[in-house]
């Protein structure tokens, strides 16, 4: 079971990393209502890639996303760019796959059918 808690980080405050993270400066509060930052957003040419972009920043531009730790770590749900879907367990994938699944790395052969 995995465990959510509400990270409460200030508007004001101004996340900054390495690797160039944040170098333009944007507070917390910026960055909750517009995720995709003017600069990324005007180099997404791909007409998709730049409708997922949009539809974020307008998810998020009223009441800006909320940040959580789930198991310890950083979630960032509200930024997602696409759809939200559940990704399978090994268990599952292997279910749905059935009679289809090869072991391609155990026979040195490629599956189709």
């Amino acid at each position: 079971m995995e465990r959510k808690e509400l990270c409460i980080i200030s508007d004001s405050d101004i996340p900054s990393g390495s690797g160039g993270i944040n170098g333009e400066g944007y507070t917390y509060g910026q960055l909750r209502h517009q995720p995709i930052i003017t600069e990324i957003l005007r180099r997404i040419t791909h007409p998709i890639a730049r409708q997922m972009a949009e539809d974020c920043n307008e998810r998020n531009r009223k009441d800006g996303f909320t940040m959580y730790k789930v198991d310890g770590e950083y979630c960032f749900e509200g930024l997602r760019v696409g759809p939200k879907v559940k990704i399978p367990s090994k268990e599952e994938l292997l279910a749905l796959l059935g009679n289809y699944w090869c072991p391609i790395k155990l026979l040195g052969v490629t599956c189709v059918r």
